[in-house]
């Protein structure tokens, strides 16, 4: 399948994102708050507001606006090369 990233200055963007075979990584406060951390790094390099969020076991889901040069797809790219 052929997917398209549209995207769209200034605009917010709804993301989720589940940990690979759905362990259940986010069950560890320690691991929260490492990705709480390395998302307020991602966000000095490529600036975005933080909508909102939720971390679950499996998955989190994030409400973002990218405010800088970068997109969604270089904030996500940070994100998940710093955590992993």
């Amino acid at each position: 399948m052929n997917f398209r990233r549209y995207y769209i200055p200034g605009s917010a963007i709804f993301i989720t994102q589940v940990v690979q075979d759905r362990e259940p990584a986010f069950r560890d406060p320690k691991n929260v708050n490492l990705l709480r951390e390395i998302l307020r790094n991602v966000k000095e390099l490529h600036p975005f507001v933080m909508l909102g969020y939720v971390f679950l076991y499996d998955h989190f889901h994030m409400l973002i606006q990218p405010t800088g040069e970068s997109n969604f797809s270089d904030i996500m790219r940070s994100l998940k090369t710093n955590f992993t």
